[in-house]
């Protein structure tokens, strides 16, 4: 097949994101966390896009073809789009925290790309097992991703819509780029999932049933390279990665501050809601403070009343007073609340404790 108009819009968006990847790479001011997931994203959508250039020159079907190596880079795509727009946002704990999550889906990605090639290459008793079950695996990939691409999508759309009543205006220009950005990529899965799901409905898998996609993809390259070029320094982000990582740290030294000196869990009734009011933070952030250092609001006030309870074990003073009292007196309602949140904590029951 000869080059046609489609094959050169493909080409020239490759060539937008090798100069949009030069410009950050070469530019010390915009060498950041924020940039290098960006990079990512853009090598791995230009070659996704080259990929499937090749497989339209060759006449191959995309998905289950014995002459196309299996090439998937779609976890890759969303995972480094992700990361960028939580890093535009401040998110960098959430990315640490997650990270194994986040990085499980591109290994799993990748065992199956190995696997399908090894298959394909070996041509003996190995491709008789797995020829068979490459269009359904291939396909199962796309919808996994896309199902990926969704869900990660809506914790982005919570968190937008959280931040944008709660920022000054520097982070609401962030906000309003991480917005522009997630909407070009929400445009990429949504063209791509109906163009599956009509492959899947026609069993059409060649590559022309695809130029939409791709179309759409170059576009997408194109205009971010152009808002580049409109206000660069959109993609000099350090500074709010750095903030961050501050204020979750500050955050957290008040609110530890708080419970070792106002002690807070000791009231049974305790609430996320009466924590935030105490800290001077909104439900939202102090939920947030807390789950970047892995705790939801019942571990982390379990955890101070199981350390109450062993200070109060430990206290010769308390030795008249019965656990079940004990565990009153650190914030537990109920015995079972205290044994079960003990052993948690300590990998004993209170009583094995104390006996220590």
């Amino acid at each position: 097949m000869k080059f046609s108009l489609i094959h050169n819009f493909i080409f020239i968006g490759v060539l937008f994101a090798i100069v949009l990847l030069w410009a950050l790479l070469s530019t010390k001011k915009y060498r950041n966390k924020a940039t290098v997931f960006l990079c990512v994203f853009l090598v791995s959508l230009s070659a996704s896009n080259l990929y499937y250039l090749f497989a339209d020159l060759e006449g191959s079907r995309l998905f289950g073809s014995q002459d196309m190596l299996p090439m998937s880079l779609t976890t890759l795509i969303i995972i480094s789009a992700y990361g960028y727009i939580m890093l535009l946002l401040g998110k960098y704990n959430h990315l640490v925290k997650y990270k194994l999550a986040l990085i499980l889906p591109i290994i799993l990605q990748s065992v199956t790309n190995a696997t399908i090639l090894f298959g394909l290459l070996s041509k003996g008793w190995w491709f008789e097992a797995v020829s068979d079950y490459i269009l359904p695996t291939l396909l199962a990939q796309e919808i996994a991703a896309i199902v990926l691409a969704l869900l990660l999508g809506l914790r982005i759309m919570l968190l937008l819509k959280d931040l944008s009543q709660s920022r000054g205006t520097k982070s609401l220009r962030n906000i309003k780029w991480a917005r522009e950005f997630f909407y070009s990529c929400l445009l990429i899965v949504g063209v791509w999932l109906v163009l599956i799901s009509l492959a899947i409905v026609t069993n059409s898998y060649y590559s022309q049933f695809f130029y939409p996609l791709w179309t759409v993809i170059s576009l997408s390259i194109i205009w971010i390279t152009i808002r580049a070029v409109q206000n660069p320094e959109r993609f000099s982000q350090p500074e709010l990665v750095k903030r961050s990582i501050a204020a979750g740290h500050d955050y957290f030294s008040k609110l530890e501050l708080l419970m070792s000196k106002d002690k807070p869990y000791k009231d049974t009734e305790l609430t996320l809601k009466k924590l935030a009011t105490a800290l001077g933070l909104g439900i939202n952030k102090t939920s947030s403070v807390l789950s970047e250092k892995g705790y939801n609001f019942y571990s982390y006030v379990n955890f101070h009343r199981v350390e109450e309870v062993k200070r109060l074990l430990g206290d010769s003073a308390n030795s008249n007073l019965t656990i079940e009292a004990i565990g009153e007196e650190a914030g537990f309602k109920s015995k079972s609340s205290l044994f079960d949140n003990f052993k948690k904590v300590t990998g004993q029951t209170p009583a094995e404790y104390k006996s220590v």
